[in-house]
Parts: C-alpha cells; sequence; structure tokens
C-alpha cells in the first residue's frame, strides 16, 4: 500500500491546495494507524480538494460564458445604434430636401395680373364714389372682382397699378387711387371746347400685403362725367414677397 500512500502525497502537492483545513500533521496520527488507514484518509482529503477544484474551474467558466455573451449583446448594441445612427442621417438628408424644396415653390413667381375697362358712361358721380370697372380684359389669378370694382391682393408684394380715365368736354374730374380707404394715387382729367376731352393717367408702385384691397374711387365732388372705353384700370404682381407663402 506505500503506493497510495505515494500517489496520494504527490497529488496533495500538486494540487498546492494546502489549507489549515487540509493540513497534515503527523503528530495527529494514530500510532495505531496502519499505512493503508493513513493513505486513504489523504485520499479523502485529495478528493476534497478535486472537488474544490473543479467547483471553482465551472466558476470561471461560467463567468467567461456570461463574459462572452455580454460582449456580444453590446455588439449587437453598438451595431443596431449605428444602423439608428445611419437611418438618421438618411431622415435628415430627406427632411433637408423636402425644406429645399418647399422653399423654391414659395419662391417661385405667381403670376398675378388684370386689365378692366368701363363699360358704360358714369355721370352724376358723388364724392368718393368707387369707379366700377364692369368689362374684364385680363383677369389673371381672379384678384380682381368686376361686380364691386375692387382689387383683392392674393400675396404680398411689389405691384404696379396703371389707371386712365376720360373726362368730358369743358369739364374736370379728378379720381383716385386707394388702398384700404387710404389714397395713393391721383389722375386729373379735363376737356375743352375743341377737344371732346382730355385723357388723364398715372400710375404707381406700391408694396402691398396679402388681402389689401385697391380701387378706384371720384376723388371729390368736382365733375361727374367719365367716358367708357377710354377709361382703364390694371395692374399686375412684379414680385411676389420671398417669405410668402400662402395663396387663396
Amino acid at each position: 500500500m506505500s503506493g497510495i500512500l505515494y500517489f496520494a502525497m504527490i497529488c496533495y502537492i500538486i494540487t498546492g491546495t494546502w489549507s489549515q483545513s487540509m493540513y497534515w500533521d503527523p503528530s495527529e496520527v494514530d500510532s495505531d494507524e496502519t499505512l493503508e488507514e493513513i493513505a486513504s484518509s489523504l485520499v479523502s482529503k485529495l478528493s476534497g480538494s478535486c472537488d474544490s477544484s473543479h467547483l471553482l474551474t465551472r466558476l470561471i467558466l461560467q463567468e467567461t460564458s456570461e463574459r462572452a455573451k455580454l460582449q456580444v449583446a453590446l455588439e449587437q448594441q453598438l451595431t443596431e445604434r449605428a444602423n439608428v445612427t445611419k437611418r438618421q442621417k438618411v431622415l435628415e438628408e430627406r427632411l433637408a430636401k423636402l425644406e429645399k424644396d418647399a422653399l423654391s415653390l414659395k419662391q417661385e413667381e405667381r403670376v398675378v395680373a388684370f386689365s378692366v375697362r368701363l363699360r358704360k358712361n358714369l355721370e352724376n358721380l358723388t364724392s368718393a364714389q368707387a369707379i366700377i370697372f364692369g368689362t374684364v380684359v385680363t383677369n389673371i389669378g381672379g384678384a380682381y372682382n368686376p361686380r364691386t370694382g375692387i382689387f383683392r391682393c392674393p400675396v404680398s408684394g411689389l405691384y404696379q397699378f396703371f389707371v386712365s380715365i376720360l373726362g368730358q368736354r369743358t369739364e374736370r374730374v379728378e379720381t383716385e387711387l386707394v388702398v384700404n380707404g387710404k389714397k395713393k394715387l391721383l389722375v386729373y382729367s379735363s376737356g375743352d371746347a375743341i377737344h371732346r376731352g382730355s385723357l388723364g393717367s398715372n400710375t404707381v408702385l406700391l408694396q402691398l400685403e396679402q388681402w389689401d384691397v385697391v380701387w378706384v374711387r371720384l376723388h371729390y365732388d368736382y365733375g361727374g362725367y367719365i367716358h367708357c372705353c377710354w377709361s382703364t384700370f390694371s395692374g399686375y404682381l412684379i414680385k411676389q414677397n420671398v417669405d410668402e407663402g400662402t395663396y387663396y
């Protein structure tokens, strides 16, 4: 049995698991114990040490496996974050393009123009009476109303207006163009004994806001006759405001 004892002691040394609880003190050996009993005791201690070693190895392997799983999960999160960032960049680029297209649409010029004339002679006019030009030659955008004689600005911008009034012989008539009821332009027309009448005309550039209203009316109660056909009112949008994008 000396071989068993020798093997047990060699394993005991190799494992390096000496501890207080596993320390073998020869003085504790009963003198009556046989060599076989001493060897059996060492083998029993060695077996317990091996079990502890196996448990430690198992815990290390388990910890390594958990770390590997965490590493895989972390890499997946990083990959997903990178994909989200990429998708976000694509969306931002699309949004920038849409904003650019919207700005281009806002800056796109809208055609607004009208040209009208009197349908019949007007007489016995009163002060501030509206001159209604009932015959429409051009009304692009539909901003002029031939029933009221009012032009309503569809968009903010720079406009130009023209007014021509033919008065009666030997009489004079004064008219004005107004914006929201405020005078912006005067037209003077008169005639004499030789000529049937005199055509007075004027033009003006105005910076107007959306929904401003423009019309022509008698300046004051002096003269009360306006000849048709030659009396006209016209205007058009020169430049729409860049930040104006609301149409009706």
